[in-house]
C-alpha cells in the first residue's frame, strides 16, 4: 500500500516513473502504458487510459495470451 500511494504521488506530480513487476495487478492499478517483455524483445504494449484502465488490462492480457 505505501508503494502505490507513492508512486502515484509521484505521478501527479509529473514524474515518469519505471516498474519493473511480474504483478499485472500493480502494473494496471499505476500504469498510463504497459509494455511486456520476453527476452529483452517487447511483445505487446497498451495505453491505460485512468477512465477505461480495467478494459485496457483486459485487453493486454488477452494480447499476452494471444
Amino acid at each position: 500500500a505505501v508503494l502505490v500511494t507513492s508512486l502515484r504521488r509521484l505521478r501527479k506530480r509529473g514524474a515518469a516513473v519505471l516498474l519493473a513487476t511480474r504483478d499485472l495487478d500493480l502494473a494496471g492499478r499505476l500504469a498510463t502504458r504497459l509494455v511486456s517483455l520476453d527476452d529483452g524483445t517487447v511483445t505487446a504494449t497498451a495505453e491505460i487510459q485512468r477512465s477505461r484502465r480495467d478494459h485496457a488490462e483486459d485487453s493486454y492480457l488477452s494480447a499476452l495470451v494471444g
